[in-house]
């Protein structure tokens, strides 16, 4: 599977410039291929969070947490040293779901504290900081619909008064496979796309969302 921009170019970035000042204010997302294309992102991504002094909240699996960090160990990351500075702080995606999704809906007045109580986490120690998710997606993969979106867009206005960076990583298998989907409501959200079929530990394949490029 070959994923096309939507304008036929991907532009190329060192992930740390990417990630930290390209993105810096980003909604970002990737349609990926595979979970090794996936994690190689996510550890740049991670990486770039701690070389600029920052904090990093990631809302994602077990599988992919574990994973994760088993990458970060053999890049010399000190992961325990990490979460007891606050600096990596990892959540299980099903326990921040189960917070506002309740009896199959929605509670957006529950979703508002969840997200705020996230970046009350986020900012500690007053850093700034970044935030990986993969709550909408975990979500679309139990068969909702609707929902996912609407978590997206509420997302997507917090993080943008807060400007600060939010990476969302979607496996294609939702999409089955057709990374036409860029032109779908999931990606609209988004003001950037990075490439999911190129490994990206210390370069970035992005390109601006048509919608944001006014902004």
């Amino acid at each position: 599977m070959n994923d096309m921009p939507i304008n036929g170019k991907w532009i190329s970035a060192g992930a740390d410039q990417f990630w930290t000042d390209i993105a810096r204010h980003d909604h970002v997302v990737q349609l990926y291929e595979n979970d090794g294309v996936f994690l190689d992102t996510l550890t740049g991504f991670i990486e770039a969070t701690i070389h600029a002094d920052e904090n990093v909240v990631i809302i994602a699996t077990d599988q992919h947490l574990s994973a994760l960090e088993a990458r970060l160990g053999t890049y010399g990351v000190e992961i325990e040293r990490m979460i007891s500075e606050h600096r990596f702080i990892p959540f299980n995606v099903e326990e921040i779901i189960a917070e506002f999704v309740i009896d199959d809906d929605l509670d957006e007045a529950l979703l508002l504290k969840a997200a705020s109580d996230l970046l009350t986490k986020a900012a500690y120690g007053k850093r700034k900081f970044k935030m990986f998710g993969e709550i909408a997606p975990t979500l679309m993969a139990q068969g909702y619909k609707d929902i996912p979106m609407r978590i997206e867009q509420i997302f997507d206005k917090v993080f943008h008064e807060h400007r600060s960076c939010l990476y969302c990583g979607y496996s294609s298998k939702l999409f089955n496979g057709d990374l036409s989907q860029y032109r779908s409501p999931v990606c609209e959200v988004h003001s950037k796309i990075i490439s999911g079929s190129v490994k990206q530990l210390t370069h970035v394949l992005y390109q601006q969302m048509p919608s944001s490029l006014s902004n």
